[in-house]
């Protein structure tokens, strides 16, 4: 892992998040896979395993860097820059300063935090021993927007969704798949339903079919 961090063998993808009504493309959200030996490693086989020896703080701040080059790449090119998402792994809350390392990337780069938003897993929020609603304020005062991620498979409470500072609510991808049987469509209809009452974005993960887009949007 330490030499493929070396080897640039981490490579970024970016996967579009589509604008419903227009269908026009709005923002994307950084995904890595790595490219050893010529094979391609996919996340839920490595991912795992760098949470556990704690090497995904490293390879965060990896990916967090190369989006920021990219970044300033496409301004210079193209005079514009397309908002971009970004994973922060739930190991970084075990300090609450983790934040800074992100703020000096953006300082390399001449970024700003309104450039980015951090995606935080809703099983996250359920890490123990970690005030997880005043760790992401101290996110957001920073200028970051923050996405909650996987939104509907965390069980986090709804007193505690109502203190976060929280921009996106992003719809696990399970009930998208699943979206022509109706309980599942009401599950959907009630995430969304809570998303405005709060104010907030929703994305809705991995939609592929026209079907789903259809019921998306007319809900």
């Amino acid at each position: 892992m330490e030499e493929g961090i070396e080897k640039n063998e981490f490579e970024i993808y970016y996967q579009p998040k589509i604008e419903a009504v227009n269908e026009m493309v709005i923002g994307a959200e950084a995904l890595v896979r790595w490219k050893h030996n010529g094979k391609y490693i996919f996340p839920n086989e490595f991912i795992p395993i760098f949470e556990k020896n704690r090497f995904i703080i490293k390879l965060d701040l990896y990916i967090f860097d190369k989006v920021c080059k990219d970044l300033t790449e496409w301004k210079e090119k193209y005079k514009r820059m397309p908002l971009i998402s970004i994973n922060v792994s739930k190991e970084h809350f075990d300090s609450y300063n983790f934040i800074e390392q992100y703020m000096n990337i953006l300082k390399k780069y001449n970024l700003s935090a309104k450039d980015i938003e951090l995606e935080i897993t809703e099983s996250a929020t359920l890490k123990e021993n970690i005030d997880i609603v005043e760790i992401m304020r101290n996110i957001k005062e920073k200028g970051f927007n923050i996405s909650l991620d996987d939104f509907g498979t965390g069980y986090s409470s709804f007193n505690m969704l109502q203190n976060m500072p929280l921009d996106v609510l992003k719809i696990d991808k399970s009930f998208i798949d699943q979206i022509q049987t109706n309980r599942k469509e009401n599950v959907v209809q009630y995430i969304i339903y809570i998303a405005k009452k709060m104010k907030l974005k929703t994305i809705a993960e991995g939609v592929e079919t026209k079907e789903q887009l259809e019921y998306l949007k007319s809900i």
